[in-house]
């Protein structure tokens, strides 16, 4: 697992720490712990346990199953990179016949259009050739590990506890790290823009 923003970058946000060996290992085991709640959090909302950025590889072929409809929704790819749309045409052992190019377009929103509807029932599998995958990591998803980050680094001495929240003495409260309203947010706008593309 590779962390979603760096060590560099994390410094920005703490200037007062110590360049050492020992801080620098702190700091990239704070960074894996970010990104790994961040990316629970977006597989939980996106419920898929896949779930990940990473730069895009090379083009491969995936299995998609149709039902009755006019669009066939397609696993998360990179847009505009469907080269290849076939039908299961045969069984034991499968064989795919090829769709012609002027048989189905890519849409905007990422699924592919067929005027004719793609079948479902027995003949419903697809094989679709694309550069799978989620991509990159987007500006939102870092700087939220990178907040996170923060907040972990800054609580690691006090538990989650901050010095004085509100008035010091019998005033002060208690204040749990973890996320907030406004992380929530970004996390449901990530999976927002996820969804409109790839449902």
């Amino acid at each position: 697992m590779a962390s979603w923003a760096t060590n560099e970058e994390l410094r920005q946000y703490l200037p007062q720490i110590t360049v050492t060996g020992d801080n620098d290992d702190l700091l990239d085991a704070i960074l894996l712990r970010a990104t790994g709640i961040v990316r629970d959090a977006l597989r939980s909302l996106l419920a898929d346990p896949t779930f990940d950025y990473a730069a895009y590889g090379a083009a491969s072929a995936k299995i998609v199953r149709a039902y009755d409809s006019a669009y066939l929704s397609l696993p998360a790819y990179q847009l505009s990179t469907v080269t290849l749309v076939e039908y299961q045409s045969g069984s034991t052992p499968s064989t795919y016949t090829t769709l012609t190019s002027d048989q189905w377009e890519a849409t905007a929103s990422g699924s592919l259009y067929r005027a004719s509807g793609w079948y479902s029932g027995n003949n419903a599998r697809y094989r679709i050739t694309a550069v799978w995958g989620y991509g990159p990591v987007i500006d939102s998803a870092r700087e939220l590990v990178l907040e996170l980050a923060v907040n972990i680094w800054r609580s690691k001495d006090k538990g989650g506890f901050t010095e004085i929240v509100g008035v010091d003495g019998s005033g002060a409260i208690r204040a749990i790290a973890g996320l907030n309203p406004q992380q929530v947010m970004i996390l449901e706008n990530i999976r927002n823009q996820i969804s409109q593309v790839w449902v």
